[in-house]
């Protein structure tokens, strides 16, 4: 075994460099979102320190990662030439004038040739090594395709067949299985098989002899046809039309003697399968001349691929990007102000979040300043998201707003704006939602849940107002009643004292006349008197 070594770097899989235009077309885009992202800061008047723009750049890098390992980089290749071993079929083949017969359509060689062509794909699919050699014989035998590995080559010279490529007359079977005895001698095989394709006209009267098993296929019906020729239907010495026909028992005598096997050639291909299990049984491997080239490249594409998930591993155990800043300034020897201890209180805080364990989560959030401001507003933003969570909706606000006082990160800034919003959205302080919204938006303006609560609060506000102007009105109501009615109970106040005062002086009036009449009584008696 020759082994020939280089070192050469290629690629193995450019079929696949229209990935790198994905890569091509992310960094555009990316680098479209920068520009714009770096349009607002001059806007708003941003001061953005340290501020990578991972959002374009990790995509970008692992799209370009990936790339690279699916190109299939390779630094070298080494090349063996190995001895192959496989084991030996022959065909041999009829291509004697009576395969022109049509009593199978469109005649028997071109269906034998089919299901040849079907039995070596079969071969070809299976994970055995075989050589293949084609033997035809009519009058006289020959060999058409020399033994080979090569099964294209195989079927190349099979989809050739012709009854042309023989011009000797007849149907000499024993000739054929002699020379195909005398070349597996020659090459030093001990086992092969062999397998006959022939509608079993025979030449002469004496069965062939032969040392191995023999598999054959029959061709053609027993009821026949004739056979026809370039100047009509072929005729015997007497002139009438000869029919040729299967010879069904001659050929399974033959294939039965040798220890082989018979089989008729039909439309189904059932019998492949079987066929082709007998010939591989019936054979042995051997080593023989021919040789395998065998190639194996150094493939290094699997270090881009470790590569990606080493960037995804620090982006899963540092999801900021003060955290992969953090790491990197661990890699290059430096001390970071942050302490270890902290950074892991705040990963518990954020796992117990996710858990829905609020006040576990806020007993971790809660704590001294920490010196690192990215990482201090991390811990803020937990803290506000979990009294959010807990429904303290005035302090998750005060301490979204402290966030975004102190914040220098554009997208933190953002977050604090829009989520502060909604703690006063929920605490229904609806009018201090709208401003924080707007705010917000200056920095996304198309943020579409930004503008669903914004319009939210709008609309709460609205009704918020609507139902104050109702309850000052039905208490200006009520109290315009309630005048109404002392204005009533005066008003019948000084009736009942007027009917009173009136009652008084009719009484006065009444005593004086019967005054009056007691008078002129007593002055009539003192008249009378005098009288």
């Amino acid at each position: 075994m020759n082994e020939v070594t280089t070192d050469q770097f290629q690629f193995l899989g450019l079929e696949n460099i229209w990935i790198l235009l994905l890569v091509i077309g992310a960094a555009l885009l990316g680098r479209a979102f920068w520009q714009k992202r770096l349009l607002v800061r001059e806007l708003l008047s941003f001061s953005f320190v340290a501020d990578l723009p991972l959002l374009v750049i990790v995509p970008v890098v692992v799209l370009g990662l990936l790339s690279i390992a699916v190109l299939r980089p390779s630094i070298g290749r080494t090349t063996a030439n190995l001895p192959q071993e496989s084991r030996s079929i022959f065909l041999v083949i009829d291509v004697s004038k009576s395969m022109l017969t049509e009593d199978i359509k469109p005649n028997r060689l071109v269906f034998a040739k089919r299901k040849l062509l079907d039995l070596v794909n079969e071969f070809d699919r299976s994970n055995e090594s075989v050589r293949i050699g084609v033997v035809l014989f009519s009058g006289v035998p020959a060999m058409y395709c020399p033994i080979t590995a090569d099964l294209d080559v195989v079927k190349l010279y099979l989809r050739e067949l012709s009854t042309d490529l023989i011009s000797a007359p007849g149907s000499d079977l024993g000739a054929a299985l002699e020379f195909v005895q005398t070349n597996a001698e020659e090459m030093g095989l001990q086992r092969y098989s062999t397998l006959v394709v022939s509608d079993g006209e025979r030449f002469g009267t004496e069965a062939p002899k032969f040392h191995t098993p023999l598999y054959i296929f029959g061709v053609g019906t027993e009821n026949g046809g004739p056979i026809p020729g370039p100047n009509g239907l072929h005729k015997d010495a007497r002139g009438e039309i000869v029919v040729s026909r299967l010879e069904r028992e001659y050929l399974r005598a033959l294939a039965t003697n040798s220890g082989g096997d018979y089989y008729d050639l039909t439309l189904g291909s059932r019998a492949l399968p079987r066929l082709q299990k007998s010939l591989l049984d019936s054979s042995e491997k051997t080593v023989h001349a021919e040789f395998t080239s065998v190639t194996r490249y150094r493939e290094v594409g699997f270090v881009f691929v470790w590569l990606v998930f080493f960037v995804l591993a620090i982006l899963y155990m540092f999801p900021s990007r003060s955290g992969i800043l953090a790491l990197f300034v661990l890699c290059i020897g430096l001390r970071p102000s942050l302490g270890i201890a902290e950074v892991r209180d705040i990963q518990a805080g954020e796992k117990a979040f996710a858990e829905g364990a609020y006040e576990k989560a806020l007993r971790y959030f809660e704590g001294e300043s920490l010196s690192e401001s990215s990482i201090e507003e991390r811990r803020l933003f937990g803290k506000a998201s979990t009294l959010f969570r807990l429904g303290r909706f005035s302090e998750a606000g005060e301490v979204f707003a402290q966030i975004a006082n102190q914040t220098e990160d554009g997208r933190m800034l953002f977050r604090a704006l829009y989520n502060g919003g909604n703690a006063s959205l929920a605490d229904k302080r609806f009018a201090e939602a709208i401003a924080l919204y707007d705010q917000a938006l200056h920095i996304h303006p198309d943020d579409e849940a930004a503008i669903f609560n914004r319009e939210l609060a709008k609309k709460k506000l609205e009704e918020q107002q609507q139902e104050q102007e109702k309850q000052q009105n039905q208490s200006s109501s009520d109290e315009d009643s309630k005048n109404d009615q002392e204005e009533e109970q005066q008003k019948d106040h000084k009736d009942e004292n007027q009917s009173e005062s009136g009652q008084d002086s009719q009484g006065q009036q009444q005593g004086q006349q019967n005054g009056d009449q007691s008078s002129q009584d007593k002055s009539s008696e003192n008249s009378g008197d005098d009288k």
